[in-house]
């Protein structure tokens, strides 16, 4: 896992970029993965609406990943909040790492996770990494209607997240 490491960091490049600077632009090829050194990016999709800035990448978070690892398109457009500093490394030097580590795998569970958390009103609101970590640590669970989620006087070191659907409390 270390040479796959050493060969990402062997063929990064560093970029900055300016405020205002479009990173990636959502629809495109994603051929690459980057790593925030310095700065803030904001994470853009589009709806009918218009724009909509959904996270804020700091230093030390990635993104490009999902295209890379999918083989598909941009799903969303990143922009430099502030000048930034960024680490690109090419998407085939990431994609035989991710393989390697087996996260061609698991990164999709996590996305799905996060995804789901990112659907919660003040979740939504925390940073990727903070979402990443809660995601990690997530179990998703589908709950038959009538089924008892949690038992008075019960203990337990669970927290649920209801992402869909309604829950009654007796």
């Amino acid at each position: 896992e270390s040479d796959y490491l050493d060969a990402m960091l062997e063929a990064a490049s560093a970029l900055n970029v300016n405020r205002h600077q479009i990173v990636v632009r959502r629809d495109d090829a994603g051929q690459d993965l980057f790593v925030a050194i310095s700065g803030e990016l904001g994470v853009m999709v589009e709806d009918g609406s218009g724009a909509r800035k959904v996270a804020t990448l700091h230093a030390g978070e990635i993104f490009g990943e999902m295209a890379v690892i999918k083989g598909a398109p941009r799903s969303a457009s990143v922009v430099a909040e502030t000048p930034a500093r960024l680490l690109r490394v090419p998407g085939e030097v990431f994609f035989r790492f991710a393989a390697e580590a087996r996260l061609v795998t698991s990164l999709p569970e996590l996305w799905a996770k996060r995804h789901d958390l990112e659907q919660v009103g003040f979740l939504a609101r925390a940073s990727v990494t903070a979402r990443n970590q809660l995601a990690r640590q997530a179990v998703r669970r589908t709950i038959q209607p009538g089924a008892t989620l949690i038992r008075e006087g019960s203990r337990s070191n669970s927290v649920f997240v209801l992402v869909a659907g309604r829950v009654h409390g007796e």
